[in-house]
């Protein structure tokens, strides 16, 4: 094809196939060490993937989204005009005031019942994303993969109880599946 084996288009190429593999299985994210690896997999061991994967971001084909943590330009954007369609869409949430005082649902101790029961313990972040959660009409739960948005869900369910409308959605279907597995409500993509 003309392409030669140190060429940046195949080194951005590999690095794509390997986002969008993942993606297919339900990560919309890949850590950098777990990206390495399969794009040195990928193209062989004369590549030098890390830097494929910046060829990759060079060629706008990769969107590195810290320093850890990498995702292909479509499952970017496609998060990226999820938030902002959420963002409008409570934009008048934000601006009124609320009839009643969310924050006072939020019972430390509820989440101190909820380890015990569950055999864990909820990390700082966890647990401010349950206040969070809890204390406004309208969240999101985000993070990568692995890092407890499950368990958080589980947290905040266990606080709240059945008497809110809640609304589960993932940008995979896998995702979706695990939230409702574990939550046991309906989840949608």
């Amino acid at each position: 094809m003309g392409v030669s084996r140190n060429d940046y288009r195949r080194h951005a190429a590999a690095v794509d196939e390997v986002l969008y593999r993942r993606y297919a299985q339900g990560h919309t994210a890949v850590e950098r060490k777990e990206l390495i690896n399969r794009v040195n997999k990928l193209l062989g061991d004369e590549a030098k993937p890390i830097i494929a994967v910046s060829d990759a971001c060079r060629d706008r084909t990769v969107k590195r989204v810290n320093t850890n943590l990498y995702q292909s330009t479509g499952a970017y954007a496609l998060e990226k005009l999820v938030k902002n369609s959420v963002a409008k869409l409570i934009q008048p949430f934000a601006e009124s005031n609320n009839i009643f005082n969310l924050k006072t649902l939020f019972n430390p101790l509820l989440i101190s019942d909820f380890e015990n029961r569950a055999g864990i313990k909820l990390n700082k972040g966890q647990v401010e994303a349950v206040n969070t959660v809890i204390s406004h009409r309208i969240s999101c739960v985000l993070g990568g993969a692995g890092v407890g948005k499950t368990t958080t869900l589980s947290a905040i369910f266990d606080q709240i109880g059945p008497q809110w409308v809640v609304y589960q959605m993932a940008l995979t279907n896998r995702a979706a599946q695990k939230m409702s597995e574990s939550t046991g409500l309906q989840a949608t993509t």
